[in-house]
């Protein structure tokens, strides 16, 4: 479960919540806003990277994935999964993930938006999670990619998945509710 409380953010003048509430339970939820809306700043507060804000963010085991993730550009992919996984303990099999989005083992310094991206999905469904969160996940992947994740993300039934996103793919059929900031506040559809 993860639940927001009274969360209040502003830049300058310039509010971007207001007492925003919500209540997340297990599943996929999309985060659906105009540029500048607030959305991967929602993300950092409830990751606990942005606490300058008011408000309570109630949640644990939570891992984020931010919109541009930098990596260690000295090492190759399978040897940066694989140090992750070592260093967490990870349950999940990288080698079995990284043939599944058809990863590469090359230099990072050589990787692709959408192999980036793919590194660090792999990287988030290692390990069990209460909360994920993923910002802008989508961008740079191929179809076969983006269908793969969302057959992942469906398995973690026990989950809260929230990913801010640009477009709701519209091939893949996926129970995801959408929460939409507007005016400070979240709401559904």
């Amino acid at each position: 479960m993860l639940k927001l409380q009274n969360i209040k953010k502003s830049f300058g003048n310039k509010i971007i919540f207001n007492d925003a509430n919500y209540e997340f339970e297990p599943g996929i939820y999309f985060l659906i806003g105009q540029n500048g809306a607030g959305k991967s700043t929602l993300l950092k507060i409830i990751a606990g990277i942005d606490s300058n804000y008011e408000g309570t963010v109630l949640g644990h085991n939570i891992f984020y994935l931010p919109e541009k993730l930098t990596l260690p550009k000295e090492l190759m992919t399978y040897e940066l999964i694989n140090q992750y996984s070592k260093i967490n303990k990870s349950m999940g099999s990288f080698l079995e993930l990284a043939m599944n989005y058809r990863l590469e083992n090359m230099p990072i310094k050589k990787l692709s938006k959408g192999m980036i991206q793919k590194v660090g999905i792999i990287i988030s469904l290692l390990d069990k999670y209460d909360v994920i969160l993923y910002d802008e996940p989508l961008d740079g992947l191929d179809e076969e990619a983006i269908k793969s994740f969302f057959g992942d993300l469906k398995k973690r039934s026990n989950t809260v998945i929230v990913m801010s996103i640009h477009e709701i793919p519209k091939k893949l059929k996926i129970n995801a509710k959408k929460i939409f900031i507007k005016d400070g506040k979240l709401c559904e559809e």
